[in-house]
């Protein structure tokens, strides 16, 4: 009998992807991700291995989570699907979904949750969908702050010529619905969906869709396999897994991608998936660790007043890491208006997690309060001693002093402008692992062949006009995305993300 992801029984077979073949050290096995590290509560597992009720003509009636808590039913003979042994592999059933008009579904109990992300581990039928509606939906629910639905599903193969699209509508049936590809006839994927700020998001086998946005259908319960109202657009699949997450009660919340793409790698190498995750996929070549979880090397703070603030609220999705199907859980410590005593002061709190994450000081410099440099090395020594790795092997990012660079005055030739140079080269002389000259790219960013060209910005040495507040002091909301590119772009660069 193989055991859920995290459970890894001796001799595990590698047909289906073991995580133990990875090792560290002296030939010893790093101890995989184990669901049982989320907090209690945060997800609801339906395993097809158990808490299964079926008849004896493997008719299934309820399908519990594991804990028991929670469970989908059928309720007549038709609707029921089938339980098939080893159908996905020794030891794995599947429930069959018929797909037929007025076949099967199952109703769900469970409670809705906002910032959801749901997986169901499905095969689609190697047979052409049922033609009798254009859609067939494979899961449906709703989001608990307004009930709007939330649903993927299929095109009949009539109507879908390409066979390989999953659809998503955003909550509430949004229109212009998004695809994803890659699950035609007969394949085998991870299918998921989750709450993407108000739209929603759906992946084939970590191949994303593009959002698709809020509507006004509302949906009361949880189906799978059909709409408990239209009998006609029942799917026909099989499904060895569904889990659903509630990323609110994870670290970095709901707008975080990291942990979609740790539970996702870990249902792929599970069910034997894993080469068919996109090629950038962090765990493609390896099944996640517990220590992908637990860790802090993927956990970023930073420290600062409103310019980090503004750069925090970009960096969970920041599109370098998104791109490469990474993400980072993010903890937003810019405070606007503080003065640098103020931000030292907080600093001084942090706790030991806090401190252990990787850092990013921002504007800590003299805006108001003293001048901060004995402030500004202390905070990096005692980044250091939490991480442990000696003087200037921390994962810390440090910007310099930037506040006045945005502000247009600040030109090559103002003496203010050459002293803050001459500073910040002799932080970057002290700190070469640390420092990131983050003002200088984001001028670079105006030059002719740049993406935002502005001559007269490149020529006097301005972040360019497209990225600035009217305030010349700020970075407006596309100044701090591209901001937010190029502190993940570092990070990943020292592979402080892996």
């Amino acid at each position: 009998m193989m055991t859920p992801f995290g459970l890894i029984a001796p001799g595990w077979p590698d047909r289906v992807g073991n995580p133990n073949a990875l090792t560290t050290g002296a030939g010893m096995a790093p101890s995989p991700f184990a669901l049982s590290q989320l907090p209690v509560g945060s997800y609801l597992d339906y395993d097809s291995r158990i808490n299964v009720t079926a008849d004896g003509s493997n008719k299934v009636a309820t399908w519990s989570d594991a804990s028991g808590t929670w469970a989908f039913t059928a309720s007549t003979t038709a609707e029921k699907p089938t339980l098939a042994a080893d159908s996905w592999a020794t030891g794995i059933p599947v429930l069959s979904f018929n797909g037929v008009d007025g076949g099967n579904i199952l109703r769900g109990d469970e409670p809705h949750i906002d910032a959801y992300q749901s997986f169901l581990v499905a095969r689609r039928s190697s047979a052409d969908q049922n033609a009798v509606a254009t859609n067939k939906t494979l899961y449906r629910t709703g989001r608990a702050a307004d009930n709007l639905r939330i649903m993927t599903y299929m095109q009949r193969a009539t109507s879908d010529t390409t066979q390989d699209h999953i659809y998503v509508l955003g909550p509430g049936g949004g229109s212009s619905p998004a695809s994803g590809d890659g699950f035609g006839k007969g394949v085998k994927a991870i299918i998921g969906v989750r709450a993407d700020g108000a739209a929603n998001l759906a992946y084939v086998n970590s191949i994303a869709s593009t959002a698709a946005p809020t509507g006004a259908v509302t949906e009361a319960g949880t189906y799978i396999g059909g709409d408990d109202s239209a009998t006609s657009v029942r799917a026909k699949f099989d499904l060895a897994r569904y889990l659903r997450v509630n990323a609110a009660m994870l670290p970095g919340g709901g707008e975080q991608v990291a942990n979609y793409w740790l539970i996702e790698g870990a249902l792929a190498w599970e069910y034997g998936l894993q080469g068919s995750l996109r090629a950038d996929h962090l765990y493609k070549s390896h099944a996640p660790r517990a220590t992908d979880y637990s860790g802090n090397n993927r956990l970023w703070i930073g420290w600062g007043n409103s310019l980090t603030y503004g750069l925090g609220g970009k960096m969970a999705n920041a599109a370098a890491y998104n791109a490469a199907a990474r993400g980072l859980t993010c903890e937003n410590q810019g405070v606007s208006g503080e003065t640098s005593d103020q931000i030292y002061a907080r600093f001084q709190a942090a706790t030991a997690a806090q401190l252990a994450k990787v850092t990013y000081l921002g504007d800590v410099w003299k805006n108001g309060g003293t001048d901060p440099d004995g402030q500004y090395e202390a905070m990096i020594v005692a980044v250091e001693a939490a991480h442990g790795m000696g003087a200037g092997n921390a994962h810390l990012v440090i910007v310099g002093d930037w506040i006045g660079f945005i502000a247009g005055s600040t030109e090559y030739s103002n003496p203010g402008r050459i002293a803050i140079d001459a500073k910040n080269a002799a932080i970057a002389a002290a700190h070469p692992n640390y420092y990131l000259d983050l003002f200088n790219l984001l001028v670079a960013l105006g030059a002719p062949s740049g993406p935002y060209p502005d001559a007269t910005a490149y020529a006097k040495g301005w972040v360019p006009d497209a990225l600035r507040t009217g305030d010349t002091l700020h970075l407006n909301a596309t100044g701090y995305i591209e901001a937010a590119k190029i502190v993940s772009a570092f990070i990943r660069a020292k592979t402080w993300d892996l």
